[in-house]
């Protein structure tokens, strides 16, 4: 019966933030979700409390795949880009993955704890104007199937992990 409980307040969650939800999806009422009608969660997703999922504006999208399991306080947030997150992965507590430029994470995916993935670079070429001021690059990280990406790593911008 509790089960039951926590699969209708989930499901009223994501109809209230406009989230598209497959079945049997679960999403903690702790979580704070921004630009839900941009959020595609397939079957068998687990949101847990205090994951944060923001979709930006102007055709940002945050798309994760089926049996897929966010862990608490991790950090999904487009920037006007997109992140898209295939079947049967994790992404572990405190980790923060950003879609400046697009990132594509495969199936069987493993993300340790304080992990940060930012497909995008600052441009810097005028020494006269602070770096926050100028224009931002993206070319996009790809991350293919089965792949383990440990603790507290950090992968940058034109990134590709191969299978395996």
């Amino acid at each position: 019966m509790k089960k039951i409980i926590k699969q209708l307040i989930s499901k009223a969650f994501c109809f209230i933030k406009g989230v598209k939800a497959g079945a049997n999806v679960y999403v903690s009422c702790r979580a704070t979700i921004r630009g839900g009608n941009k959020l595609k969660l397939d079957d068998d997703v687990m949101i847990e409390k205090d994951v944060t999922l923001i979709a930006d504006p102007s055709g940002a999208t945050i798309e994760i795949g089926p049996g897929t399991w966010l862990h608490y306080h991790c950090v999904l947030r487009t920037f006007g880009g997109w992140i898209r997150i295939g079947e049967n992965c994790s992404v572990n507590p405190f980790a923060i993955l950003y879609g400046h430029g697009g990132l594509n994470i495969g199936n069987n995916v493993r993300i340790a704890p304080q992990v940060v993935i930012a497909p995008m670079n600052h441009i810097y070429k005028d020494p006269d104007v602070p770096i926050w001021q100028q224009a931002i690059d993206g070319k996009g990280i790809i991350i293919e199937d089965d792949v383990w990406i440990g603790a507290g790593a950090i992968v940058l911008d034109g990134v590709k992990i191969g299978n395996g």
